[in-house]
């Protein structure tokens, strides 16, 4: 077999695995933010975490009593110092000391909340897992088709594979930014509740700071409804029948599968006996993908998913405010 043309049929079986793994193989994206959830877990577990915390706490329980004396001798030196708000102050300044204190149990708990609800929508919704796409035997079945199919091919599966790759890394980097927010507003939360007490008692920087946190924590929820949504609705435009049934726990989406399409055969290439899909199979198999009436509809779609995914965070704030 010639070698360019080997590694031609290669880079189109790796565009369209791509595709049909972005399109399909939904159970990914869970596993992923899933594992991402796991990481905060043991890093709320982490002896040495649990120190640096400590100690933090330590400085923003100092911030907090000298914030709370700096104020007090502003109002005696401004001359409006009273038994009044001497109590208020301190009933201010043990309510700020309260949740300074249990800044990491609260945390601890928002996590908890979130892996609940992850574990809630993947009763509700079960998205049947694609097939596992040999991307080798895929080669091998693609060096028996014309050439004009593989510029159509290359062509048609130009723009999904586009997005398939900008939303694998937008989902990407949105559960890892996640991971290294949290971790850092984990750490930096009793300064900030320490440091909140000065201003007159308006506190605007401890509630941002509070529902962009949780906005942060909650982040996943909104990916994921989005990625369910996506899933759900995105399949049938790409030309593939979708049917919903209930069960008593959920919603089981059942999807056909092009890899469904996929014929198995045993063939000689180069004097060597090798297995891939037929040519016939494997025409179809694209076909369900990228020739369909709504091809610029069902991309469409998915650029808006893409956005939508990137403005999650956004989203989760507008929720929570």
């Amino acid at each position: 077999m010639d070698i360019q043309v080997a590694g031609t049929a290669m880079v189109i079986a790796k565009m369209y695995k791509t595709i049909y793994d972005s399109f399909y193989n939904t159970g990914e994206v869970m596993d992923m933010f899933t594992e991402m959830q796991g990481y905060l877990d043991s890093l709320l577990e982490n002896e040495a975490f649990q120190t640096v915390i400590s100690v933090i706490m330590v400085i923003g329980v100092g911030l907090l009593i000298a914030s709370f004396l700096a104020d007090l001798l502003d109002h005696v030196s401004k001359g409006d110092f009273t038994i009044e708000i001497l109590f208020k102050k301190m009933l201010k300044n043990y309510m700020v000391y309260m949740l300074l204190i249990n800044s990491m149990d609260i945390m601890d708990m928002l996590l908890d909340i979130t892996t609940d609800i992850l574990e809630k929508l993947g009763e509700m919704v079960v998205i049947s897992p694609g097939g596992n796409i040999n991307s080798v035997m895929l080669s091998y079945g693609i060096t028996d088709m014309w050439f004009w199919q593989w510029i159509m091919y290359i062509l048609l599966g130009l723009v999904p594979y586009i997005l398939a790759v900008l939303f694998n890394l937008v989902l990407w980097f949105t559960a890892v930014s996640r991971l290294f927010e949290i971790s850092v507003r984990f750490v930096v939360s009793p300064i900030v509740y320490g440091g909140a007490f000065w201003g007159n008692g308006q506190n605007n920087d401890m509630i941002k700071f509070l529902k962009n946190t949780a906005a942060a924590i909650f982040q996943i929820v909104v990916v994921l409804i989005i990625w369910f949504s996506l899933s759900i609705i995105r399949v049938p435009l790409f030309g593939v029948d979708t049917s919903l049934t209930t069960k008593v726990d959920g919603i089981t989406t059942i999807i056909d599968d092009p890899y469904d399409e996929l014929v198995e055969e045993n063939v000689k290439k180069s004097g060597i006996e090798v297995r891939q899909y037929t040519k016939d199979s494997i025409t179809d198999f694209f076909d369900s993908m990228v020739m369909n009436g709504e091809y610029w509809v069902g991309n469409a779609f998915l650029a808006s998913g893409i956005l939508l995914v990137a403005k999650s965070k956004k989203i989760a704030t507008t929720i929570l405010t």
